[in-house]
């Protein structure tokens, strides 16, 4: 097994010592004897040699790294870093990494661990991996799964899209929990997680309005018909009271006669 940490410090990185362990307490040490060490500079052993008096320095400019070869199947769980005491000297971002070969189509290294804001200053610093999680499974059929960095270690990251072509979100591996999907997969109106997200219909907008309209002027006519039957109503019914009173009055006048 081949492993190593890479830092973005851009100047001069001082180590003292890194121990790495198999434990997430970091309490059983992967000793000295089944590896030997790589990395740029001089001297890369001087970093595992676990001797104050010795140190790896390497001018990083920008990124450097340092790592094991170890002469057996081995999991990295936590370590111990002892650095440089000032920001000239230390890296406050350093990122844990597997050799895991050509095959899987990249670079050969995955990110197993990414620690940041680490503090310099005060003595060896304690960083671990936390829980692997579980295989992660959308939340819903309309997710799409279009990447994932790190597999299911601590910090690993899965991008899911909606329906392959929407939004996108991240959910992060977090000590043997996946973090909360935030992600609404609808572009118009959107209120809750779970509404789908549905993608603009270019080709039928022409027809969708067309329809639209057809509806509109149909509604239309039946209320104009509506209004013409009640006027109709209202005239006749006028013209019935204006005979009955005609009538009463032409009855009156004769009686008035005799």
């Amino acid at each position: 097994a081949v492993w190593r940490v890479v830092s973005t410090h851009p100047g001069t990185w001082w180590v003292n010592d890194i121990i790495l362990y198999k434990d997430s307490l970091c309490r059983e040490e992967l000793r000295p004897h089944q590896r030997s060490a790589f990395g740029e500079g001089s001297n890369p052993e001087a970093a595992f040699d676990e001797f104050t008096s010795t140190m790896y320095h390497v001018n990083c400019g920008g990124s450097c790294q340092v790592g094991m070869i170890f002469h057996e199947a081995v999991d990295v769980r936590c370590l111990t870093l002892n650095q440089g005491s000032s920001q000239g000297y230390a890296t406050k971002d350093l990122v844990l990494q597997k050799w895991t070969g050509y095959g899987t189509g990249g670079s050969g290294w995955t990110v197993v661990k990414q620690f940041k804001d680490i503090q310099i200053g005060g003595g060896p610093v304690t960083l671990k991996r936390g829980r692997d999680c579980p295989a992660f499974v959308p939340e819903h059929t309309w997710y799409t799964v279009t990447s994932q960095q790190g597999g299911q270690g601590d910090g690993a990251v899965v991008t899911v899209q909606c329906n392959g072509e929407g939004p996108s979100g991240n959910a992060t591996c977090m000590d043997g929990f996946w973090s909360t999907l935030d992600l609404l997969c609808r572009y118009e109106g959107a209120a809750t997680r779970t509404e789908i997200w549905v993608a603009p219909q270019e080709a039928d907008g022409g027809s969708s309005k067309i329809s639209g309209l057809v509806i509109a002027f149909v509604l239309l006519l039946f209320a104009c018909a509506g209004c013409h039957l009640g006027t109709n109503k209202l005239r006749k019914y006028r013209f019935d009271q204006a005979e009955e009173r005609r009538r009463l009055k032409s009855a009156d006048s004769k009686d008035c006669e005799e």
